[in-house]
């Protein structure tokens, strides 16, 4: 059997002094989407910086490899260079750089000037405001087209893996949905993505493999068609209320059986 294009195995981080991570491991099949489900403060941002270098001496234990080869002592612009790309949570635009700026910035590792034009028209393609907008300061946007101009910064780079960080959060409703239109269609035209997200309903909808954090630990995989009609993820993540008088005790059950 091949490895998987991702494998996390084992690891543990600390993070600002705290252990952030203990024992994670988690896999992602080339070519789909995989999702990590969470409160905030479960540790799902901390997996995607920890296999993107952003973390100094990490990982304490454990191994990542990508495409069969060791990445966790190599350090970011390395990891970049093999072929991941990592769209942090809150955008990140250049905010005094124009949307063409910001977008050639993603391509700063390459040199490869006309395949670099052929991903800037599909940026485009995907984003069309940012073609309206070429020259407009990415801080003058709104959050959505600013989460859009780092989504596109991402690919920019020309991963093999895409790696988001709350592409939906802050963003209205109508956004989200686009967003996540924009994801799945990447994803069908060949990039592997990793999702962190609480937003799980959206998420569930396009991802196909998904994992459940707690207090940095995972508690809980399966396909996301399984994971949906879980009764503890309808409760806890889909906000589908259990029967009056039963909720405490499926709480009480769901946090022993996590343990």
């Amino acid at each position: 059997m091949s490895d998987p294009f991702l494998r996390v195995s084992n690891v543990e981080t600390l993070y600002d002094h705290i252990q952030a991570l203990r024992g994670i491991s988690l896999e992602v099949p080339e070519g789909r989407i995989v999702a990590v489900l969470g409160a905030n403060g479960a540790g799902k941002s901390t997996i995607l910086k920890t296999i993107a270098g952003l973390i100094d001496d990490q990982p304490d234990k454990g191994t990542i490899t990508f495409q069969g080869k060791r990445i966790d002592n190599l350090d970011a612009a390395r990891i970049v260079r093999r072929g991941i790309s990592y769209v942090p949570e809150g955008r990140e635009v250049f905010p005094e750089l124009s949307v063409m700026e910001n977008l050639t910035m993603g391509a700063y590792f390459r040199s490869d000037g006309r395949a670099i034009r052929q991903d800037l028209d599909r940026v485009l393609a995907l984003f069309p405001v940012m073609a309206e907008r070429r020259s407009q300061q990415a801080g003058t946007m709104s959050g959505g087209e600013q989460q859009m101009l780092a989504i596109g910064r991402g690919l920019m780079a020309r991963p093999s893996l895409l790696m988001l960080d709350e592409p939906s959060l802050g963003l209205a409703p109508i956004l989200v949905k686009e967003i996540f239109r924009i994801v799945k269609t990447i994803n069908e035209e060949g990039t592997t993505i990793l999702l962190v997200e609480q937003n799980a309903r959206m998420a569930l909808q396009v991802a196909h493999h998904g994992y459940v954090m707690e207090s940095g630990r995972m508690v809980m995989d399966d396909t996301c068609e399984n994971l949906v009609k879980n009764e503890d993820i309808q409760e806890f993540y889909l906000g589908i209320a259990a029967e009056t008088g039963v909720r405490e005790q499926k709480r009480y059950r769901r946090k022993k059986r996590w343990r």
